[in-house]
């Protein structure tokens, strides 16, 4: 978008929004650079920064950037357009000669985040760490003890933040992530399959050896009190040393962490367990087993996979699963029949199949190239939703965020 039509959007979201008072949710969508609002609202979040309960977030450290701007300087704005609505929301400032405020803000909370303190030092980490702070011998040591004075709301949010653990373990950390653990093993009743899936996640990710044994002991025995996210992230195809076990529990189908154990981690030894098992009640299975055992299928019988594929779309089951296995079953998966079957539901009468097509198509190596030729081809017949999709997966596919 250009600056001449940024600046109309802006100068339209102003004429219908008065901001008077600004509070958290109004900066959201503040829209101006205002002198005498950045005249108030640098003194208070200022006075934040230096306080040691006031964590910044993402949101409160954009607002931080655009008060610390200048007269002069350039807004940087997200504007989205949806219906007759417009929704802006200011991220930095940009000085005449390019400077960024951003930068300006991080730098202040990057030597902040030492007189915080719990909550609001780990609120504020999580947001340094989102551009990149690198540790110290400080702030490594600060993690753990943070993280066990903070409350368990706060606690949670963080430990289930993916993308920012790299290069932050220590063995004070693994001992706490490992205790936590163990107290909250405590049976069905009294567990948060996704908190201690996100434990074992941050143990696997700062303490690679400890995590891989510990994710091991849970697929072992299909542990049900951690999410499947938590015991289906290792980098091995198989576990051959499992099979044994696997093949137990691929017959206790009230399982399901145990059989997505089995079919993510099992070996082809186990082909003719998985096929009888899936054809038992073909159709009638849960999402998330028909998924995996129709990508077990897919990697240790392609012709029977794409069959049985082929045949879970037309049964059209209550469940609705057939809506989602096109891009969770066949993406993985080279081949020309796997190509041809995707494009098969383009024009399925049921527009989320067709999109769920395109996400398909959009997931494989050669996505630009097919997306682009599906538009050339068939971009006039398909579905004004479909041929959305497929324009915006193509500019993904041309231009990947980050690079």
């Amino acid at each position: 978008m250009n600056d001449m039509r940024l600046f109309s959007l802006l100068l339209l979201f102003s004429a219908l929004t008065a901001i008077d008072a600004v509070d958290e949710k109004d900066w959201e969508t503040w829209s101006t650079l205002d002198a005498a609002q950045r005249a108030r609202e640098l003194p208070v979040l200022m006075a934040q920064v230096d306080d040691p309960q006031a964590g910044f977030d993402v949101t409160r450290m954009h607002r931080l950037a655009v008060a610390l701007a200048h007269d002069g300087d350039r807004a940087v704005s997200g504007v989205e357009i949806q219906g007759s609505t417009i929704f802006v929301t200011v991220v930095d400032a940009l000085s005449p000669t390019g400077q960024s405020r951003q930068q300006e803000a991080l730098a202040l909370l990057t030597t902040a985040l030492a007189r915080k303190s719990g909550d609001a030092w780990l609120v504020t980490w999580r947001t340094l760490r989102g551009v990149g702070l690198p540790p110290t011998p400080e702030t490594l040591a600060d993690l753990p003890r943070q993280l066990a004075s903070s409350t368990e709301k706060t606690r949670k949010q963080i430990l289930r933040t993916s993308g920012i653990w790299a290069g932050w373990g220590s063995p004070a950390l693994s001992d706490l992530l490992m205790g936590w653990l163990a107290v909250h093993n405590q049976g069905p009743a009294h567990v948060d399959a996704d908190a201690r899936a996100a434990l074992l996640l941050r143990l696997y990710e700062t303490d690679p050896q400890r995590g891989r044994i510990r994710t091991l002991e849970a697929i072992a025995v299909g542990d049900d009190t951690i999410a499947l996210r938590g015991l289906l992230h290792l980098p091995d195809e198989t576990l051959p040393q499992f099979d044994a076990l696997f093949r137990t529990m691929l017959h206790d189908e009230l399982r399901w962490n145990a059989v997505c154990c089995a079919t993510r981690y099992g070996s082809a030894a186990l082909l003719p367990d998985v096929l009888a098992l899936y054809r038992s009640k073909a159709g009638g299975w849960a999402c998330e087993l028909s998924a995996g055992m129709l990508r077990y299928l897919m990697k240790y019988d392609h012709a029977t996979g794409i069959l049985l594929v082929r045949e879970a779309m037309a049964l059209r089951q209550e469940t609705g699963c057939f809506r989602s296995l096109l891009p969770e079953v066949l993406a993985p998966f080279p081949g020309d029949d796997v190509d041809q079957l995707i494009d098969s539901f383009l024009f399925d009468p049921d527009d989320d199949v067709a999109r769920q097509a395109i996400n398909a198509i959009a997931l494989r190596p050669n996505a630009a190239v097919r997306l682009r030729a599906i538009l050339a081809q068939h971009g006039a017949a398909l579905p004004a939703v479909v041929r959305t999709d497929a324009e915006n997966r193509l500019k993904n596919a041309e231009h990947p965020a980050g690079k």
